[in-house]
């Protein structure tokens, strides 16, 4: 009743949504000292949007266009964290910045997967993604 119609309200929900999570981007960038700080800062703060993800790939899907700048303008933020992350030797040379940036959209997924299965505990989840990402899910290298 508020919102007119449940397309202006899912339009609200999303903006709000996407909103959060450059303020995350926008907070750690500002505060972290490395850059490999800012982006646990990232991980870290995602994880507290709980279901955002969910929501904001579905609006996505069904409604690319509207959303698709906002999208890529928080991707390239991401991006440059991992770029600097990567110059600062924290980070490896060797795989190109948008392929570790896209990797925080799987582990997202699987993330907040994994929580409303119940595989992994609300408290464990940052340091899960976290470990995820630095250190991969083979004991050793393979290559």
């Amino acid at each position: 009743r508020k919102f007119g119609s449940r397309k202006d309200l899912i339009h609200i929900a999303t903006t709000y949504c996407l909103d959060r999570f450059e303020d995350v981007l926008e907070e750690a960038d500002r505060k972290g000292k490395s850059p490999l700080e800012k982006i646990y800062k990232v991980f870290r703060g995602y994880s507290e949007l709980k279901n955002h993800y969910f929501f904001w790939m579905r609006v996505y899907v069904d409604d690319k266009s509207l959303y698709h700048q906002v999208f890529l303008k928080q991707l390239e933020m991401f991006e440059r964290l991992v770029i600097a992350a990567q110059q600062s030797g924290d980070l490896r040379t060797d795989l190109p910045s948008g392929w570790i940036a896209g990797m925080f959209d799987y582990i997202a997924i699987t993330a907040h997967t994994s929580l409303n299965r119940g595989v992994v505990a609300e408290r464990d989840i940052y340091k899960v993604s976290w470990d995820t990402l630095m250190n991969g899910v083979s004991p050793k290298k393979l290559f």
